[in-house]
This record gives C-alpha cells, sequence and structure tokens, in this order.
C-alpha cells in the first residue's frame, strides 16, 4: 500500500509539473503576450539622434521611454533621410524620426510631437552676412539637404536653383562637409538645425570662427508614421499607444528629465 501510495503521489506531482510546462510553453507562444516589431527609420543626428549607447539622443529616450510599456518592441534602422522617408512611405517601415510636417507630408502624424527644432544659416565669422529675408539671399552660394523644407525660402530656391548646392543627409558628415566648404571659400552659408551645427563646430574647434548668421522659426518633430494601406491597423494602435504615453510623460515629469540631460 506505501509502495502503491507512493507511486501515486509520484504521478500526480509529475502531472502537475507537465501542466505547469505546458502553461507556460503556451504563455511563451501566446500572441497576446509577444511584443510587436516596430521599425522605425532613423538618421545620425545628434543630440536628437545619436550613435552613443549612454547618450542615445533625447528623442531616442523620449521614443524609448513611450513604447517601453505596452505591446511593442523597437528597431531602428539607420537610412539617408530621403531614402528614409520613401521607406516609411511604402510600408516598409512602420515609422520614421524625425521629420517636420512639411517634410514628409505624405506620412501620418499623431497629435503630439517629440521634439522641435530650429533652422538657422551659418557663415563665416567675418563675413557680417546676417538673414533679414529672401533678397539678403542674393548672389550667395548655399548649402543645403535634399527633402528639407522651409517654408520662409522655398520659393527663393526653387527660382534660384543655381545658387544652391543640394546634399543628401545621412549622418554628421553633412555638417563637416558644409563646414569644410564654408571655411574654405566654397560656400557663402549653409542651413542646417542650430544645436546639431553647434555641438559640430565645436568638435571641429571653429568656435569663434563660424556662427549663426540668423534662423528661422522653431518648428515641430514628430515620430512619423506609414500611410501604407496594409499597416493601417497596426499603426492606427501605434499612434494611439504614442500620443497616450507622450501625455503622460509629461504629467509625470519624465519628459522634462530627459530633455534636462541633452541642455
Amino acid at each position: 500500500m506505501a509502495y502503491g501510495s507512493a507511486v501515486i503521489g509520484f504521478t500526480r506531482l509529475l502531472i502537475l509539473i507537465i501542466a505547469g510546462s505546458l502553461c507556460l510553453a503556451a504563455a511563451a507562444v501566446d500572441p497576446s503576450r509577444q511584443k510587436h516589431v516596430l521599425k522605425v527609420a532613423i538618421i545620425d543626428w545628434c543630440p536628437q539622434i545619436c550613435r552613443n549607447k549612454n547618450q542615445p539622443g533625447y528623442i531616442i529616450e523620449i521614443v524609448n521611454t513611450v513604447f517601453a510599456e505596452g505591446p511593442y518592441q523597437l528597431a531602428f534602422y539607420e537610412y539617408p533621410w530621403t531614402r528614409g522617408i520613401m521607406q516609411v512611405r511604402s510600408g516598409e517601415l512602420h515609422a520614421l524620426l524625425a521629420p517636420t510636417k512639411d517634410e514628409a507630408p505624405n506620412l501620418l502624424f499623431p497629435e503630439r510631437e517629440v521634439g522641435v527644432q530650429k533652422m538657422c544659416f551659418f557663415r563665416r565669422a567675418e563675413d557680417h552676412w546676417q538673414f533679414t529675408g529672401t533678397h539678403s539671399l542674393e548672389g550667395l552660394k548655399i548649402g543645403m539637404v535634399n527633402d528639407v523644407f522651409i517654408r520662409e525660402i522655398d520659393q527663393y530656391k526653387n527660382d534660384n536653383r543655381h545658387q544652391f548646392q543640394i546634399s543628401s543627409y545621412y549622418d554628421g558628415s553633412y555638417i563637416k562637409r558644409s563646414l569644410r566648404m564654408l571655411t574654405s571659400g566654397r560656400l557663402d552659408t549653409f542651413i542646417f538645425t542650430y544645436h546639431s551645427t553647434q555641438l559640430e563646430i565645436k568638435k571641429e574647434g571653429l568656435a569663434g570662427r563660424v556662427v549663426s548668421a540668423g534662423c528661422f522659426s522653431e518648428t515641430s518633430l514628430y515620430m512619423a508614421f506609414s500611410p501604407s494601406p496594409d499597416l493601417t491597423d497596426e499603426v492606427s494602435s501605434m499612434m494611439r499607444h504614442f500620443d497616450k504615453r507622450i501625455d503622460a510623460m509629461w504629467r509625470s515629469g519624465e519628459m522634462k528629465a530627459i530633455l534636462k540631460r541633452y541642455q
């Protein structure tokens, strides 16, 4: 009897162990518990988006925090700016960081922005030129990034394309190249975001030699999503999650804490 009871007890224990293992296995493959990969196109654009794991940029930190909770797992893919826009527009990727609405008008934009940018002109310090309107651009050699839209000078650029040297943007080399062309006299001025250019000016030891020559109004930056019909349901859910978490981060103080680290 004692032997039979032991066998029965062992059998019951074995059944419980197997049942528990099956439950864990079921949970592991339960689609409702799995993270959905959210594919995001990015560029190297410090201090907004950086290649530094310890300080990846304030926009990356914000987006990582937004999607740390919820059913999504972020996967970042670095592309040249123009190609990134195309990849998201076609539905190859879910989202793009971080255009203005004018730069990628065919993409879908959530209600909440992820940051702001200020485009500025930069010149040699000894030139004393200052942007005061399109009339002040006459005769200048101007550097600019492809697929960057600046409403205040867009018509002038279209009418005077011979003055503009348009380059693709892939990484920080655009700023380095523009600074070299500026200091060597091959450009009179170039246009790019204020904080990124100031950071590169310091790195290149050009503080005091290259200065800002006027800026445009600040514009909002977004995590823009794909309009592809194949991704409609996914993207709608992602955008709702994004807006909800951004609001929560402002209320909790998380957003201010992230931004403060990059000031």
